[in-house]
């Protein structure tokens, strides 16, 4: 409630209506968890595969 911490929570709320602004918040969960499952299986096949092939090797510089 104090001027301090609407400064912090402004952005996160300006962001929502911005971008997310006619999105209810199921949406944005289902969202959430679709993007949270690709980047899992990126991640599965980066350590299970080229990182089990090519060792420390696999990561590119």
């Amino acid at each position: 409630d104090t001027p301090f911490c609407q400064v912090w929570a402004e952005p996160p709320i300006l962001y929502r209506q911005f971008f997310h602004g006619g999105s209810t918040p199921q949406f944005l969960g289902f969202l959430g968890i679709l993007a949270l499952g690709v980047y899992v299986l990126c991640f599965l096949y980066f350590v299970l595969f080229r990182l089990g092939k090519q060792g420390r090797s696999a990561l590119e510089q």
